[in-house]
């Protein structure tokens, strides 16, 4: 089951919005199906980040030397496996109007979290499309947490020199290798809120979208079973599962099913030209799923 973090104004019946091309406004009404797009094909390079921002801490309590090279890589092999599908949860945002309506000629579809919920609920292997091999790991609604990534990168690099230099003396003196089991759970331990729900984490500088964001993972079934705690924490591979790499092909985009009611309302970009509004209203009459069409007061005048 798909759970609602407190965080996201995770009542069912919250409402969340989109600004979408009518083009990916009519694909929806005629296939039924929500468009997930694969992370690392998002604009923000930052995405998924600080699911490695401990990889400092994590070499320092080996005692080997920081690979930002190898780090970039395990960022790029998380991001290769998680597809989500973003909202907002205001409706009237001028930001996000000018953003992802540039032309003026875009809409905003409504749905409510918990619809969101209900689509992600009924997600299996089989509606994906995919190969054998590859299954679903997990899924999420919940808002994003906004924090200053700069910063916190900064912090944890900090907590990595701070161990490095106090573990230094232990590893000399043959009391501590950080190699063995215990090490390992002590690890795991100092992962702290900071690194979870990576999906979840983008910069402060995006806080005016205030976003709620669906998400699903997948994995590879491993041809033999793995033994490897450590790397298990970092959500690389579990017993009988690795991670997704190039070679599985997996596509940039998955659409999943929705209900025929999923969409409850279509708001015209309010800037439009009376023209293509009366146009867009006359196509959605070919649909036997007709939701609530209004226009955007975004940038309506007070007196209109």
């Amino acid at each position: 089951m798909v759970s609602l973090n407190k965080d996201a104004g995770s009542l069912e019946d919250q409402p969340l919005f989109r600004v979408i091309s009518f083009y990916e406004l009519i694909d929806i009404l005629e296939k039924m199906r929500l468009r997930f797009a694969r992370i690392d094909t998002m604009d923000d390079p930052n995405e998924a980040i600080t699911a490695v921002l401990d990889s400092e801490l994590a070499a320092a309590y080996v005692g080997n030397d920081f690979n930002p090279l190898e780090t970039d890589k395990r960022h790029k092999a998380i991001m290769r496996a998680v597809y989500i599908n973003c909202w907002t949860r205001e409706p009237e945002n001028i930001a996000v109007w000018s953003i992802y309506s540039p032309n003026k000629d875009r809409v905003m579809v409504r749905t409510s979290t918990g619809k969101l919920k209900a689509a992600l609920d009924d997600l299996d292997e089989r509606s994906l499309g995919l190969r054998e091999e590859i299954f679903l790991k997990n899924k999420d609604v919940s808002s994003v947490h906004y924090v200053n990534l700069h910063d916190l990168r900064e912090r944890w690099s900090q907590k990595a020199e701070v161990m490095r230099e106090a573990l230094t003396k232990d590893r000399e003196s043959g009391v501590f290798d950080g190699t063995g089991p215990a090490e390992a759970t002590q690890l795991r331990r100092l992962r702290s809120d900071d690194l979870r729900t990576p999906y979840f984490k983008k910069d402060e500088r995006y806080e005016y979208e205030r976003e709620v964001r669906a998400v699903f993972q997948l994995k590879a079934r491993a041809e033999q079973a793995i033994d490897s705690p450590e790397i298990e924490d970092m959500g690389f591979v579990s017993s009988n599962e690795r991670p997704i790499c190039e070679q599985d092909n997996v596509p940039e985009q998955i659409k999943i099913p929705i209900s025929k009611h999923f969409i409850e309302e279509i708001v015209i970009d309010g800037r439009m030209s009376s023209w293509q509004r009366e146009a867009i209203k006359s196509v959605l009459q070919k649909f036997d799923m007709r939701p609530k069409v209004s226009g955007s007061r975004a940038f309506s005048s007070l007196y209109e």
